[in-house]
């Protein structure tokens, strides 16, 4: 059976991180890569995220939202995942105390979640993607190198979003048995394959190439739980992990450029895409494969 990663909309913010296997409907991918399920309307709307992905239950037209167009809210929770990589049975606790801003965003937004996890950012003017959702960069900052930040793009206006990390222990040991080590002075990116047209399912085979110098490890269908350096690329659950990537300062981060190979595929989108990265934090980007 395919590894599923969609979850439900949050039933209420306070009550925890309610799931489902529904799929949502189209994928839509940013220049950097962050992708949204759907589009949220610009009146609010609904949606949670593995990483950087946002399902929502309502549409917006495309160019509806664009730069420098009416500013928005933002909200939903912070949740740090037990497993990596994270599916939908994975244990997710609420992360508390935590810094929680718009990157980029001229309101200079910033909020602290609260002891549920839960956060909210308002004022904030989004951008369109180059396939027309309006989307919000929200960043994550961890107040100590014992877990990891998280950067993701989320629709405007999602208003019960969720964001996930890890603690640094955990990625250690999920990259470890494959000789890696996470550095807290360098960025990771999470990378998510799936098919263009089934969202739900994982594609195996991707290759991902950095342009910096950092190691590309993939989920591994012999140890579930462990991810290694395979030269095979993704396993079943279509997972990569570019792990210690220059990322700069704490305050501005740093750009890497990433590549993305399937053999056999008729496309793959975004082939290459630029990534924002932040030291200690791990960026989330998705990928679409049409075969």
């Amino acid at each position: 059976m395919r590894a599923k990663w969609l979850l439900l909309a949050l039933a209420a913010p306070a009550a925890g991180c309610g799931k489902t296997e529904t799929r949502p409907g189209t994928l839509l991918c940013g220049d950097a890569g962050e992708c949204t399920w759907s589009h949220v309307s610009g009146t609010g709307g609904t949606g949670t995220t593995d990483g950087a992905v946002t399902t929502g239950d309502a549409a917006l037209a495309d160019g509806a939202l664009t730069d420098g167009a009416t500013s928005v809210s933002v909200g939903g929770s912070l949740t740090v995942l037990a497993e990596v990589p994270g599916t939908v049975t994975t244990v997710r606790a609420p992360i508390t105390g935590w810094t929680i801003a718009a990157v980029d965003d001229p309101s200079g937004a910033t909020t602290v979640t609260d002891s549920t996890g839960v956060f909210s950012l308002g004022g904030l003017t989004p951008v369109a993607d180059p396939f027309g959702a309006a989307v919000v960069a929200v960043r994550a900052i961890a107040p100590a190198a014992t877990s990891l930040g998280a950067y993701a793009r989320i629709a405007a206006n999602a208003t019960a979003t969720e964001i996930s990390t890890w603690t640094a222990d955990r990625l250690l040991q999920s990259v470890s048995t494959g000789g890696g080590a996470p550095s807290s002075d360098l960025g990771h990116v999470a990378v998510r394959v799936v098919l263009a047209s089934d969202p739900g399912a994982p594609v195996a085979g991707a290759i991902v190439t950095p342009s910096a110098s950092a190691t590309a490890f993939y989920d591994s269908d012999l140890t579930p739980g462990q991810l290694t350096p395979s030269g095979g690329g993704t396993g079943a659950k279509g997972f990569a992990l570019v792990l210690n990537v220059p990322a700069g300062d704490t305050g501005s981060g740093s750009t890497v450029s990433l590549s993305v190979q399937v053999a056999g595929a008729t496309s793959v989108v975004p082939a290459t895409q630029t990534v924002r990265v932040f030291p200690n934090t791990v960026s989330w980007v998705w990928v679409r494969v049409v075969r």
